[in-house]
Formats: C-alpha cells, sequence, structure tokens
C-alpha cells in the first residue's frame, strides 16, 4: 500500500503559484537578474522578480539557490518568500512587498534620518546575520540596496542570489567571486578563498554608509593597495554626519579590516551596539550642505533662531561626544578575536610596504656580500615606510608598459599577495599554486625573487616590544613559508631561472642570507657526519637537481607494464599500409590514445594562459619583461594539427573504399575504436573519430550505415549521447569530473572555455588592482586538466605498422571538398 503524505505538512507544489493569479502593476526596480514589479497576488500586495536570461544555465544556478535560501529562511528582518511562477513570458519569483525603499535612498533623504533610527537599522542588520551565520550561511552580496525597509522602518534582508550554504565545517572556504565593488571584501577581490568573515567586510561599510551617508567608492572610501583595504580612521571621523558615536565608528574599523582573522563575530558586534546611547533626538545635518551663512547677509529673524537652535544642538554634540569617550573605559568593548594577540603584528605588516616602484633592471645595484640587514629594502635600496607616509611622485601611477606592451601590477598589490601566500596563520596551497602559474601575465620572475627576499628580512615592529617574543614566533613561521614557497617555485617552474645569471645569483644570494640567518638555517643545511653546518645552500642545489631531472624525464616509468600488443597481419601485397578493418578495434584505439597522449603531454601550463594558441609567431610576448624565443603556445598548436589531420584520416578511410561491405566494416572498426577509447578515458580520441564520422559527407552514406549491426549502431548512439552538446557536453562533464589519471580532456572545448574566462572579465580592477580572481579562474581550470595526465602517459606500447597508418604524411589526406567528392561516387544522389 502505498504511503499516503500527511495533509498538514507543505508539499513543492505549494510553491507554485499560476500566472493568471498575478497582477502587475509599476516597475520598482532592477535587480542583478532581472526587473521587480509591485503587484498583487490573490488579492494581496506582492514584489514579482521577473528573472531574464531564464534559459541561460549559469543563470538559473543563482535563481535556484535564491529560491532554495527563501524557502527555508524564516526571519522577521529577511523578506518572506511566496512562491515561484513558471510561465512562457518567464520565470517570476514572488515575495512580500516592502514599501519603504531600500538604506541606499533613506540615506539620501533630507533632512538626515536621526542616529537612533541609523543605529536601529545596523543592530537589526546584525541581528539577521548572527542568525544566518548560525545556519552557516554566508551572503556574500551584503550591501545597502539590498537592505529593504518596511512602513515602521524596519529592515529586509533580501537578494540571496549569491548566498552560499557552508555545509562543511567552520573552517571551510569558498573562492566564487562575487559581490559589489565597493562592499566586497578584500579577500574576495583579490581572488583569494574566503569563510563567513566576509560578511562582517560588508557590514562595516554599510557602517560607514549609515556614519557618513556617502557612497563607498565614489565620494568615500577609494579602495587601493596603498591604503591595505582599510577604511582610514581620519576620512571616517572627517566625513561621519554630526552626532556619531565614536564607539560605532570603532566598531566600523574592526569590521572592514584587512586580515580576515581579525574581525569580529557578530555575536561581539551586537553585544558593542547594545552599548551604544544615543542623546536625545537632534536634526542632522546632511554632509552635502554647507553649514555656514556669510556674516554679511541679513538672516531673518526665524532663520536666525533655527540658527541658534542648530548651533546649541552642536554644542550638545560636542559634549554627548565627550561623554561618550569618557564613558568607553566602563562600556563593554568587543570580544576579542582569535587574531588580536596578532593585531599589532599585522599593523606591522602594512608598514612593511615598499615606496619605490618596480622596474625592469630591479636589484642590479645589490652587493654579492649579503649580510643579513632587517632594516635594509632589498628591492632598489629604498627605505621602507609607514601607512600615511608622503609617497614619492609617480606612486600611484596605476598601470605602467614595458617595451613589449605587457601591463604590470603595481608594486602594493604584489606585495600583499606574496604576503597572503606566506602568511603565518593561514596557508594556502591553492593560492601558491595559481600564483606560481600565473604571476608571469603581471609580473616578472625578478620582481617575485625580490619580494619574497624583502618578506624573509621583514624588520621587526617598532615600540611593541611587549609583543617581541610573538613577533619572532610569527617571524619564523613567516621565514619558513618563504623557504616553502621557493622549494614550490623550482618544483614546479625551475625554467623560470634560467632567464639570464642574475636569477640564479639572486637566488644564491638569498641562499647565503639563510645560511647567516640563525633562525632558519637548520631547515635549509644539507648536514652529514663531519660537515660543517654552513655547508652548501640547498635551494641552489634542488634547482641542479631538478634540471638534471627534466633532462632526462621520459613521459613512461622505466618500470611500465605494458599490456601484450595485438599485431595485426601485414599489409596486402603491393600496398604500403595496413587496411583499418583488419587491426583489431583494442589496439587502434591503444594507439590513437599513444598520439592523443604524448601531444597532450607536452602542453605547458603557461602555454594555456593570455590565448597564447590565437596568437601568429610574430606577436610580442604575453609575459611582463621577457620575449618568447618560439611561437606563442607550440605545444598546443601540435596538439591541433595532429588532431585535425585524425579527424581527416577517419573521413578519409571511410570514403577510399568503393565496396560498401569495405565502408561498413571501417565505420564498425572507427566505432568500436573510439568505445575503447571512452573505456580508457581518451576522451580526445573519441571526439576526434566522432567528428570524422560526423562530417557531412560521410554521414549521407544512409546505405553505408544501414550494413552496420544492431550492436553497433547501439554503441555509435550512446557515443553520439556522450559528444553532445545538449547541455554544454553535460554528459561529458559528468565523466570528467570523475576520471581518473591519466585522462586526455577534449583540449578544443577547454581552449574555449579559456577564451570565455580571458575575455569575460577585466584583468586589472579600479585602483590599479590585479584581478587576480581573474587569473585564479584561468588556474583552477589549467591545474584541474594537468592532474588528469599527471601520473604519466597510458602504459602501451606502440606498434609501428599501426602507427604508420595513423601517421600518414597531410598530402595523402582527403580535404572536405574530396571527401565531398568521393561520397557522392560512393553513394550517388537520388535523382528525382
Amino acid at each position: 500500500m502505498a504511503e499516503q503524505t500527511d495533509p498538514g505538512l507543505p508539499t513543492q507544489a505549494i510553491w507554485d503559484i499560476p500566472f493568471e493569479n498575478l497582477e502587475f502593476k509599476e516597475r520598482i526596480g532592477k535587480g542583478s537578474f532581472g526587473s521587480v514589479f509591485r503587484g498583487l497576488y490573490l488579492g494581496l500586495e506582492v514584489a514579482i522578480k521577473k528573472i531574464e536570461k531564464a534559459d541561460d544555465p549559469e543563470y538559473l544556478k543563482y535563481i535556484d539557490r535564491e529560491v532554495s535560501m527563501l524557502q527555508s529562511l524564516r526571519h522577521p528582518f529577511i523578506v518572506q518568500f511566496s512562491g515561484i511562477c513558471v510561465h512562457s513570458t518567464g520565470l517570476y519569483i514572488i515575495t512580500e512587498f516592502v514599501s519603504g525603499g531600500d538604506v541606499r535612498q533613506l540615506l539620501k533623504q533630507s533632512p538626515p534620518i536621526t542616529w537612533d533610527k541609523r543605529l536601529s537599522i545596523a543592530t537589526d542588520l546584525a541581528k539577521v546575520l548572527v542568525f544566518l551565520h548560525a545556519k552557516k550561511i554566508i551572503h556574500r552580496d551584503l550591501k545597502s540596496k539590498n537592505i529593504l525597509l518596511d512602513e515602521y522602518q524596519r529592515i529586509r534582508l533580501c537578494d540571496f542570489g549569491f548566498a552560499r550554504m557552508n555545509e562543511q565545517t567552520k573552517k571551510a572556504r569558498h573562492m566564487t567571486m562575487c559581490g559589489t565593488e565597493g562592499w566586497v571584501a578584500p579577500e574576495i577581490l583579490l581572488g583569494m578563498s574566503y569563510d563567513t568573515s566576509c560578511d562582517v567586510f560588508s557590514y562595516g561599510v554599510v557602517l560607514a554608509e549609515l556614519i557618513t551617508g556617502r557612497k563607498p567608492g565614489v565620494d568615500l572610501w577609494l579602495r587601493t593597495p596603498e591604503t591595505c583595504f582599510d577604511i582610514a580612521p581620519d576620512e571616517l571621523k572627517l566625513k561621519a554626519i554630526p552626532g556619531c558615536p565614536s564607539k560605532l565608528i570603532d566598531i566600523c574599523q574592526e569590521c572592514c579590516t584587512y586580515e580576515p582573522l581579525s574581525r569580529p563575530k557578530f555575536e561581539d558586534i551586537l553585544s558593542a551596539l547594545k552599548t551604544i546611547v544615543i542623546p536625545p533626538t537632534q536634526e542632522l545635518k546632511s554632509p552635502d550642505v554647507t553649514p555656514s551663512i556669510p556674516p554679511t547677509v541679513t538672516t531673518p529673524p526665524q532663520q536666525q533662531q533655527q540658527t541658534n537652535v542648530s548651533n546649541n544642538n552642536n554644542n550638545n554634540n560636542n559634549n554627548t561626544t565627550t561623554t561618550n569617550n569618557n564613558n568607553n573605559n566602563n562600556n563593554p568593548t568587543l570580544s576579542p578575536t582569535i587574531a588580536q594577540s596578532r593585531r599589532n603584528i599585522s599593523q606591522h605588516r602594512k608598514s612593511q610596504e615598499i615606496a619605490q616602484p618596480i622596474n625592469g633592471n630591479i636589484g642590479e645595484t645589490t652587493q654579492k656580500e649579503v649580510k643579513f640587514k632587517p632594516t635594509d629594502s632589498v628591492i632598489g635600496g629604498g627605505s621602507n615606510w609607514r601607512v600615511g607616509a608622503l609617497k614619492p611622485p609617480g606612486y600611484y601611477t596605476l598601470k605602467r608598459k614595458n617595451t613589449a606592451g605587457a601591463q604590470t601590477a603595481l608594486i602594493n598589490h604584489l606585495i600583499k599577495m606574496v604576503e597572503r601566500a606566506t602568511s603565518d596563520y593561514c596557508y594556502d596551497t591553492s593560492y601558491i599554486q595559481d600564483l606560481l602559474l600565473t604571476y608571469r601575465c603581471f609580473a616578472t620572475p625578478m620582481q617575485l625573487l625580490e619580494l619574497l627576499t624583502q618578506r624573509y628580512l621583514s624588520a621587526s615592529p617598532e615600540n611593541h616590544s611587549a609583543d617581541m617574543a610573538n613577533w619572532k614566533k610569527v617571524h619564523r613561521v613567516i621565514q619558513l613559508r618563504v623557504i616553502i614557497f621557493f622549494k614550490r617555485w623550482i618544483d614546479y617552474y625551475p625554467t623560470d631561472f634560467q632567464e639570464g645569471d642574475a636569477m640564479e645569483e639572486k637566488l644564491a644570494d638569498f641562499d647565503r642570507i639563510v645560511v647567516q640567518n640563525s633562525l632558519a638555517s637548520l631547515s635549509l643545511m644539507t648536514t652529514t657526519i663531519g660537515a660543517p653546518s654552513d655547508s652548501e645552500p640547498k635551494l641552489v642545489a634542488e634547482l641542479t637537481k631538478k634540471r638534471n631531472e627534466l633532462s632526462q624525464a621520459t613521459p613512461l616509468p622505466a618500470n611500465a607494464q605494458f599490456p601484450t600488443s595485438i599485431i595485426p597481419p601485414p599489409p596486402a601485397t603491393g600496398s604500403e599500409y595496413l587496411d583499418i578493418a583488419d587491426i583489431n578495434a583494442v589496439e587502434l584505439a591503444r594507439q590513437f590514445t599513444i598520439i592523443s597522449g604524448h601531444n597532450f603531454y607536452q602542453i605547458q601550463p603557461r602555454e594555456y594562459l593570455e590565448i597564447c594558441w590565437e596568437r601568429l609567431s610574430q606577436a610580442p610576448s604575453p609575459w611582463v619583461g621577457s620575449v618568447l624565443p618560439n611561437r606563442p603556445g607550440a605545444n598546443i598548436h601540435n596538439f591541433l594539427d595532429h588532431y585535425d589531420d585524425l579527424v581527416r584520416f577517419v573521413s578519409t578511410e571511410i570514403v577510399k573504399h568503393n565496396q560498401v561491405a569495405r565502408r561498413a566494416a571501417t565505420i564498425e572498426r572507427f566505432i568500436e575504436a573510439a568505445d575503447k577509447c571512452l573505456s580508457q578515458s581518451d576522451f580526445s580520441s573519441v571526439f576526434c573519430i566522432m567528428q570524422g564520422l560526423a562530417n557531412p559527407s560521410v554521414e549521407r552514406l544512409t546505405d553505408t550505415f544501414k550494413q552496420l549491426n544492431s550492436k553497433t549502431n547501439a554503441v555509435y548512439e550512446q557515443l553520439k549521447t556522450f559528444v553532445s552538446k545538449e547541455n554544454d557536453y553535460k554528459k561529458y562533464r559528468e565523466i570528467l569530473q570523475d576520471a581518473q589519471a591519466p585522462t586526455i580532456p577534449h583540449v578544443r572545448l577547454l581552449l574555449d572555455e579559456l577564451f570565455f574566462i580571458e575575455t569575460s572579465s577585466p584583468k586589472l580592477l579600479q585602483g590599479g588592482i590585479v584581478n587576480f580572481f581573474h587569473y585564479r579562474q584561468l588556474s583552477r581550470k589549467i591545474l584541474f586538466t594537468q592532474q588528469l595526465i599527471a601520473s604519466g602517459l597510458h602504459q602501451f606500447r606502440a606498434v609501428p605498422s599501426i602507427q604508420k597508418v595513423l601517421s600518414k604524411p597531410q598530402q595523402e589526406l582527403f580535404d572536405d571538398e574530396v571527401i565531398r567528392h568521393y561520397s557522392l561516387i560512393c553513394e550517388p544522389p537520388v535523382s528525382l
């Protein structure tokens, strides 16, 4: 007996709203995914969001996430979900109608709203974020426009399209780029991994809006690496609306710090907000209105009275501010976070930025004899500067062009990236991998080496004697991180140290610095019995060892176990090549995989960057400060050339036979070989063979395909499903995600994806910031592809007679016109 559902429990069907039950009124806004209308549902006022591009899978992913979030969330300060409507005219999300506009509109009103209203908004927002984070949900697009207000000016948080469930542990971190510029946290903006603390930063930006009434990134807080992405305290106090509690400014600065671990939790923020006492209601002045009146102008008596009241209020504000400052010691402050002990050290890190911009001949004046002087600047011999110090002329230049035309990064952003890669509290190996792969697009190897050396030689903090012991522990961890970074660099990209003798000399200088440093020398020395502690430095030795390994490297291991080859019969008398129909399908598939695997293995990771495969041989180098000696993306071109030749080979071998039985046998052998390639994860050869069979001149041979048996036809239909473009190659992508190495992907599709990423987002953001999220997207895609072949090639033995067939010279392969000609001879068109 079938189970009966409880009629008292809601089902998915209750969220489905018929289109005829909706009545549309005026449009009230436009969001990130569509337009919002005021309307009626069953006579009740609602907001109706019409989704644009509802047929786009990428958009539907966010819409489905927003609907799922709204269905599961019930809170007084979250907009309530009513249902969803799917209609031929579009997709609609129906929520409650909130009539008071948003916080951004409220802050533009004149006269400005009172401080008790501003504090109420900040408190309500903190409450709802405590609720969300308790449910492991990150909003990721917190801003004033997404905070709606009802008729009582109580908030409703909306727009959960970017919200993400943090289903794993509290240490789980995300890498998706999302949010709105101006409110988004720096770790997201720089392409780093992040967690719930990104919402704390965005909340601090909303507090800055409430404090100043200004929009971030426009007339408040221009975000650049020079400012460490922190809100400037002086700017915030200067632009604060009169009467602002000093404690609210302190909370804002606590939230908007560059270090994620230094930000407070929302429980602590809420406790601190509850201690703020707002004085009696007073008229606030708009920050955009000039407060003073010229003394020469005669003021009417009524206006004079208002001016006197305003002056009295200003005096009260000053007294109130003084009282608040005096009471700060009595009121509870934000609870210390797990990174409070690093607060002074974090401030010190921000002061270690170098004033002089990086140039092409950096470090040429460095002496051979290296001494450990923490206060010296390695880069250009310049001195360190503190936050707020005067920068040299030209320092704020956002970008600089070298002779090759490539764009370099702002030095402070490079410093931030190196600090992140060698952090003592958050060691992110994926970030290091991405930086090593992509840094050549915006910096030179010498620049990176100099910054790592500077990071290793970071000076001790001044006037922090109490934290000296803690700083020494942190500094030692940082030094070890730098050494590990160098080792990874040498291991993955040893050719970076071959660009002139200067790189090797600098690496040897760094080794000598480490030898003299008692903190890290033990971890670097290769000690033997009776050998002194200052024996040969290890990094230079590791570089030499790696080069020797590369010179002797082979795609297959020495102890490879080859399967028994299925040797085909010799070619027929008078024939130079074997016939495809006479070759065993298993062995034919293996030989296809040998060719595809060898060509794919030769492709270097950086050939996928900067659309190298689209560049002509005369094009300038895409790498900053270097010149490509050969054709850009040469190994990718080689792979594609062999791929195209094999496609033509498949079509040629079919149409060259006059007998229908022989053509059918050839097609059957290719289908069987493609199926075997699929089983051994050679997806490239599967697409190659199927593309040859899909040639219009081959597909039209209906009489030939009718000769195939039912089993071959069934396999052929399964292969067509696998290579189908439907739902963006859905079947292929599903199998690729679960494939085990060695695997050869569909390279042409990979290049299309990389081209889309390269052209869909800017490489440089406002303020001279490298859009490292752009490069991390590329890196994640490239490194995933490289992992497919990381364990080596398929262990198959080449059969010379079959390899000779598959490697026919191009002049023996038919082009499309000749294939069409022979196709018409094989099966002449039916005359009407």
